[in-house]
């Protein structure tokens, strides 16, 4: 399909929506998928062996598994550390990307708006010329 250009000048862009946040990028979702393993590792960990579970020949009890559990539970915190710091840095770019995309925005905003109204002036005066050779009608 051949490029149509715009029929109108007072054809805007659509307005840049403010969102809360950007999108995930690939480190972030690394980092959320490390909190949801520690954080279920370190659940059905701390589970088996407060429950005493057996499974064919190894018992697992709290004193076997207690320091992997806390060793889990402190890398789910420093997970949880990790995902806050790329949420928080998340809202900031997209704060700066709105703003910066509105900039852009308005500036066309106005430059479509100013040759809308030289055009307007243009027709006033085409208008104006035509009135003032034919008098008579």
């Amino acid at each position: 399909m051949p490029f149509i250009p715009r029929s109108k000048i007072k054809d805007l862009p659509p307005e840049p929506k403010r969102r809360r946040r950007g999108s995930r990028d690939l480190y972030e979702v690394i980092a959320l998928m490390f909190w949801m393993f520690f954080l279920f590792s370190s659940l059905a960990l701390l589970t088996m062996s407060k429950g005493e579970m057996t499974f064919g020949e190894y018992q697992f009890t709290w004193e076997k598994l207690g320091d992997v559990v806390y060793v889990f539970f402190g890398f789910w915190i420093l997970c949880s550390i990790v995902v806050y710091f790329f949420d928080k840095k998340a809202v900031v770019i997209e704060s700066e990307n709105f703003e910066y995309h509105m900039k852009n925005y308005k500036e066309l905003r106005d430059n479509i708006m100013s040759l809308e109204k030289d055009k307007i002036e243009l027709e006033k005066q085409k208008i104006a010329k035509k009135l003032n050779n034919n008098p008579d009608e």
